[in-house]
C-alpha cells in the first residue's frame, strides 16, 4: 500500500512547503506520487 496513514501524514505536512493553491489536496498529491514511485507508470 503507497498511501500515507494519518499518524504519517501528520509528521509529513509539516515538512511540506506550498507556495501555492492547487484543486486537489496535498495528501492526494502526495500519495499519487508514492504511488508512481512504488508501482511504476504506463
Amino acid at each position: 500500500m503507497s498511501d500515507l496513514g494519518l499518524a504519517d501524514w501528520q509528521r509529513t505536512e509539516p515538512l511540506i512547503t506550498v507556495r501555492r493553491r492547487s484543486k486537489w489536496p496535498l495528501l492526494e498529491v502526495v500519495n499519487g506520487i508514492l504511488y508512481v514511485l512504488k508501482n511504476g507508470c504506463g
